[in-house]
């Protein structure tokens, strides 16, 4: 079969969203809407890397190869992403996967990228290889990819019928913090929180946040009643399906170890619920258990890897 690989147009979007379902399960829906927003949006979206590869016979797109490259060189250096990378099953193991990846690897080498990773860009749609199995990490590890010993989650819970937060006693902790909601004019407080605690990409995905929001509903923050410092926040997000998502949570070092963190998560999720939400996804965890006190399970699996160039 001859093939032609061309860059993506975007006229292209509702086929690759077509082709996307056609190689995914179901839990991993996607529309036209998403992929704009996450991928042809981004600041980080690399046009000249990422191609599509199609029968040369009929013209059927048969596989996409969608990249980014950091614009942030104090975040993320001389970084790059394989944002997606999908074959038609019909067409697999023909090497057209490794085809496309090479095309973009060629680019990536041009623009001076050092490290590549598997999903986890800023916005991603996968924050790793989407149920992993043999052969797609074979085909990873083909290409000299690292890939982590321990997969990862995605984990869904119900916010309005939830029994366990009406249980969840939180006498201990209101006798020395408080959670609410973040309030204008204290931004710099958390971000000063969040350079000493959590320095990198939690620190600049609050900063983007608070650069473009008027109303802080969907962050929460936790104080200690003496010195009224925060000592722990939670970012929430909803869509206008009531699905909520939670993350990133994170607490001071003085005060890890008092699962205090069970405190800001259960108090997190009722102000979603307050909020309206229905459902939380919580993306990119390996604290199963931590979410799972609330009835939070896992919905999708995933195996991050990188590889240096």
């Amino acid at each position: 079969m001859e093939s032609i690989i061309r860059e993506i147009k975007s006229t292209d979007k509702k086929e690759i969203v077509k082709l996307f379902h056609s190689c995914f399960s179901t839990l991993f829906p996607i529309s036209e809407e998403i992929l704009e927003r996450t991928v042809f949006e981004s600041g980080d979206y690399c046009a000249e890397a990422s191609f599509v590869i199609c029968d040369a016979e009929d013209g059927k797109m048969i596989g996409c190869i969608a990249t980014k490259v950091s614009r942030n060189q104090e975040l993320y250096p001389d970084t790059g992403w394989i944002t997606l990378l999908f074959i038609r099953p019909e067409y697999r193991r023909r090497g057209l996967g490794s085809t496309l990846y090479e095309k973009s690897q060629q680019v990536f080498k041009e623009k001076n990228i050092h490290k590549v990773f598997i999903g986890q860009d800023l916005h991603n749609l996968f924050s790793g290889i989407p149920s992993p199995n043999i052969e797609n990490e074979n085909f990873f590890r083909k290409h000299h990819f690292w890939l982590n010993p321990d997969q990862h989650y995605d984990l869904q819970g119900d916010v309005q019928q939830n029994p366990t937060l009406t249980r969840f006693d939180v006498t201990e902790f209101e006798k020395e913090f408080y959670v609410e909601t973040m309030k204008c004019g204290y931004e710099e407080e958390l971000l000063s929180f969040l350079e000493k605690e959590f320095l990198g990409r939690w620190e600049y995905e609050a900063q983007q946040y608070l650069s473009n929001q008027e109303n802080f509903d969907k962050i929460v923050v936790l104080r200690k009643h003496n010195t009224e410092e925060i000592v722990g926040y939670c970012m929430l997000s909803m869509n206008e399906d009531k699905m909520a998502g939670l993350g990133p949570i994170g607490i001071g070092k003085e005060i890890r170890g008092r699962h205090v963190g069970n405190y800001i998560l259960r108090q997190a999720l009722l102000q979603l619920r307050t909020l309206g939400a229905i459902q939380c996804l919580i993306d990119w965890t390996v604290l199963k258990d931590f979410y799972g006190q609330f009835g939070f399970k896992p919905i999708h699996v995933y195996r991050s890897g990188y590889k240096e160039i």
